[in-house]
């Protein structure tokens, strides 16, 4: 079988090495230029998979680990690369939350993250967030892929959702802009 833990192993150990060998190459290139943006940036990306890799198929490839590594990186490179410059950031609504809302106890794989821990958006500065405006996308139906060439269907949301009411506008696309709000009550704590 292609899904032995004994294979997973060796396909991960010939990543790692492959992933090293690499990075260093890079490295010791005379013709590849280490102070230019692009290949800062290379670097990091390659750094991020070999250490992705080196979890893979062990208890520590976790969902918590992975948003850390994307938070870290976030800060990287608006303290390092782009420090003057607007960045649009693209990630799922759920790895923006700036604190773990409390009604949920699992990640739907399963994994639970620690309260207030582990999320990219939890491990952000309050320095990012002052200067950010945050986009969430809502789908109301379709598919959604969840890795590994697998989808999933887009459960028709109830009346009162907010990607239903986005949905009813008579626009091709549609905002709700929700910056304004600073006072919770029990209708939009779920902003909060």
């Amino acid at each position: 079988s292609y899904n032995t833990p004994l294979l997973r192993e060796k396909v991960r150990d010939s990543l790692l090495e492959a992933h090293a060998i690499l990075i260093q190459n890079i490295r010791n290139s005379s013709a590849f230029d280490k102070s230019e943006k692009k290949n800062k940036i290379l670097l990091k990306v390659l750094e991020n998979r070999k250490f992705a890799t080196s979890l893979y198929g062990t208890a520590r490839f976790t969902s918590p680990l992975r948003d850390s590594v994307m938070a870290k990186t976030l800060i990287w490179l608006l303290d390092s690369i782009y420090t003057n410059e607007k960045v649009i950031v693209w990630a799922h609504n759920f790895h923006l939350f700036k604190t773990y809302p409390k009604h949920i106890e699992k990640y739907p794989a399963g994994q639970k993250y620690p309260t207030g821990k582990a999320l990219m958006g939890s491990e952000l500065t309050k320095e990012i967030y002052t200067q950010s405006y945050i986009i969430g996308l809502y789908m109301h139906s379709g598919e959604l892929g969840i890795g590994l060439n697998r989808t999933n269907t887009i459960s028709k949301p109830k009346k009162d959702f907010l990607e239903c009411y986005l949905n009813a506008s008579p626009y091709e696309v549609s905002f709700f802009d929700l910056a304004g709000f600073d006072q919770m009550n029990e209708n939009n704590a779920w902003m909060f």
